[in-house]
Formats: structure tokens, sequence, C-alpha cells
């Protein structure tokens, strides 16, 4: 459906690129590719529509080639990266994945791959990094490829039987309960300008890193709180929201992993579920008491995450079919990085397919276990500038200042101006006088 609302876009494409610092053998890579392409089933999947019904199938065959492609330096990676993840997949007609080799002069290199988000999720990209590495070294070393595969379709029996089973029905009486009387949909206010009404999904991203000292305060925020890093940041987050919509209950969108077992956590395929969050809360509550309120609400939300967020949008849309959507801000914290038996050097990046479809969606990650933390702001370009962003990025680090400081701060004593964005607005006050006829109202003016 998605694919049919955004036509012509690549909403739904999943780019990512593995970078191996070591020299490699590439006809060796690419046998290795093609390993991993034959067993995992995902990379034979086909959709199809009869009568208006879609029907998913696996098949033996795939159609493409693995290219090997040679750069002068990385310095040209970002473009073929671009044009790879620019490329439309046809999904009832075509394999919905593609994948490139490169190469450069020293013999290092490593692959791109790009695929439809109908069967991959961005944790199969943590997995297909860990399949190169161990696979790549088994071949070079000539040892047994000991690696179990696991396959989607246990996924699709698995959830067959959950929704026959009497913990769905539990699940969606928690649901039912849960968005009871829902609170009007809130965004981030969009700059004024022209061409705003337009149904538009094409976006930018802006990412700011959080450096390691910064990292290592929250963490020890964190632990003396008894919180997750997740939860400080949706917290944060829903203050700085709820201020600027002035709003005390809404809804803001969070992705999870939805893989239950180690075998999940292995499998390739597209599990993730997306999950309305309702935030509620008072001005005069403390910060402290805040999180911990929002962290407990998440115990009891994990234990129904099971439940898909498109039954949750049909059992609302029964009593008003002209719900669109909960939420248009979505928060997402993403560690991807899947250690390995293998000392080999890489890493590995996340390419943005330049479309969202919410308003806004806020990444946290850090994909290679660095210690770092990045903040990417993917915004529909129609509606933000690049200003917008960092303003926003800068209000929200401003926060976080004043809440390390203080954890029992109340939640509508802090501020979210930073003092250099208060002193500017405070500078377009003076100096402003205009002469004006004394003698009129300000409604006749």
């Amino acid at each position: 459906n998605t694919e049919l609302y955004f036509s012509d876009s690549t909403i739904n494409n999943i780019c990512g690129t593995i970078n191996i610092y070591e020299s490699l053998d590439f006809e060796l890579l690419k046998k290795t590719l093609n390993i991993i392409i034959e067993k995992n089933d995902i990379f034979h999947t086909n959709f199809s529509i009869k009568n208006g019904i879609a029907f998913q199938s696996f098949d033996n065959k795939v159609n493409g080639e693995i290219k090997i492609i040679e750069l002068e330096s990385s310095d040209n990676l970002s473009k073929l990266e671009q044009e790879i993840m620019l490329h439309k997949f046809d999904i009832l007609n075509n394999d919905l994945f593609s994948v490139c080799i490169f190469k450069y002069p020293d013999l290092t290199g490593g692959v791109i791959f790009n695929i439809h988000h109908i069967i991959s999720d961005s944790w199969t990209l943590g997995l297909i990094a860990k399949q190169i590495v161990s696979t790549y070294n088994s071949l070079a070393n000539n040892t047994d490829l000991t690696e179990e595969t696991y396959s989607y379709v246990d996924y699709i029996n698995a959830e067959k039987k959950y929704v026959e089973s009497p913990k769905f029905e539990k699940d969606k009486t928690f649901w039912d309960e849960y968005l009871k009387k829902l609170p009007d949909p809130i965004t981030i206010p969009k700059k004024i300008g022209k061409n705003n009404n337009l149904i538009s999904s094409t976006a930018k991203r802006l990412t700011f890193e959080l450096n390691t000292d910064f990292v290592s305060n929250l963490d020890a925020f964190c632990r003396e709180e008894k919180i997750s890093i997740f939860n400080f940041f949706m917290a944060m987050y829903s203050i700085y929201v709820g201020r600027i919509n002035n709003s005390n209950d809404f809804i803001i969108g969070t992705p999870i992993l939805n893989r239950v077992n180690q075998a999940q956590k292995n499998t390739m395929g597209m599990f993730i579920n997306t999950i309305p969050v309702r935030i509620n809360y008072k001005d005069t509550d403390e910060f402290s008491n805040f999180i911990n309120n929002l962290s407990v609400s998440f115990t009891s939300i994990f234990r129904h995450q099971k439940y898909s967020y498109q039954y949750i949008l049909e059992d609302l849309r029964k009593s008003n079919s002209k719900i669109p959507n909960l939420y248009n801000v979505l928060l997402s914290y993403q560690i991807t990085k899947v250690s390995t038996d293998y000392d080999m050097k890489y890493s590995t990046n996340w390419n943005f397919n330049g479309n969202i479809g919410n308003d806004f969606d806020i990444h946290l990650f850090d994909l290679n276990d660095t210690g770092k933390i990045n903040i990417a702001y993917d915004y529909n370009s129609s509606k933000y500038t690049d200003k917008d962003i960092s303003c926003i990025h800068d209000r929200i680090l401003y926060m976080i200042s004043q809440v390390l400081e203080n954890p029992t701060i109340y939640i509508k004593d802090i501020s979210i101006t930073p003092t250099e964005e208060l002193n500017e607005i405070l500078e377009l006050s003076e100096n402003n006088d205009a002469c004006y006829p004394s003698n009129s109202t300000v409604v006749d003016l």
C-alpha cells in the first residue's frame, strides 16, 4: 500500500554498505555473496496480486548478477551508493534486491546491498554483514561453513499460529484499552511556505554525532536512574514535542525489533513492527518520575508488541474510518552491529533513501559499536529546512544538559530555548519601534 501511495519513489529501499579494510579476493567475495543469496530464502521472495489479493511465494530463480565496480578512491563511493539506492524495484516482476561489489586500487573494497523493505529490515543488513565476514573467511581458509541458516517461512508459520491464539486476543484487548479516547495527532510545526499541502515523501537527512564523553555521562545518568538510553531520549523528545504543541497527551511512533527468540534474531527478513507510544504527563511532574513512569509503560507495551500496527489501525478504523495514522513523529534506536568469530576489520553504513512516510523521523544509532551515538533527523523537505533541524537538535541538547544537572527538575522548568537562540529572539524585539496612528485600536490597524 505504501508502494502504491508513494508511486515512483524509493521510500521502501533499505540500502547498506559494508566497507572491508583488508586486501580481498574479489572472485571469492562474489562467490560468498552467491552462497548467501542461495541459502537465505528472502532473496527468493516473489509477490503477485490475484483478484485484488496479494500473495507471497518463494522461487529458486534469482535474475540479478553481481557486478564488481572499480573505484579510484573512497571519495567515489557515495556517488555509487546514490545510484544504487535510487533504483526503483518492480515489486511484482523482478528481484527485490540488488548487490554490488566495489574495489579500490589497493585491493580493499566492500559490498553495497539494496533491498526492498517488504522482504527486509535494518537488522537484516547486520546479518548480511555477519554472513559476508564468516562465509568469506571460511572459503578463504578452506574450512566448513558451519553457520546455521534459518528460514523466513518458519516466522510466517509462527505468525499464523499467533493470530489464531488466545495471546492474540489478549494483545488486541490491551491495545483497545490503551488507545481508548485517542488524543489529537500532533507533529513538529512546519515552516511557513508554499506547497506545504502537497502530498510528498521527498525528504532529507541531517546527522549529528554525540561524542564518547557526552554518551559516557548520559550512560552513567541512565545507570543511576535505572533506565535505558532509549527511554531517556524518548522522554526528552516527548517533552519537546509536547511543549511546542502545548499538549500533554499525544502519540509518538517507535519501531521494535519484533524478533522474540534467538532463531528469529538470526533470520533474514522483514520482522519489524511499529508501536504507537502514548505520552501522558503533567507539567508539574519531576523529570525523574516522568521517565520512570515511561519505563514502566514500555514494559507493559513490550508484552503486547507482537500485535501488528496494521491490526491496531484496522481495529480503530472500524469506529472511525477517517483515522489516517496515529503519529507523525517517529523515534527509533538501532544498534545493528553483529559480532563474528573472525577478526576482520570492517564497518557498516546505512544509506538514506531520500523519502519518508511521516513528517519527521528521528533515528539514534551506533552501527559499528564505537561508543558514540549518531542522531539522524529524516524530515519532509517540503515542510522543514536544514536550519529548522539544527535548531531542534540544539534545543534537545540544551534540554538534556538541564536534566543531567538536575534529574528532579520539574518538566515545566525545563527550558527549550538555548541562550544563543534566546538572545537572537530578544534582539529582534529591540529597536523595532514603528510609527502608527495612536488613536486607532489594534483591531482597526
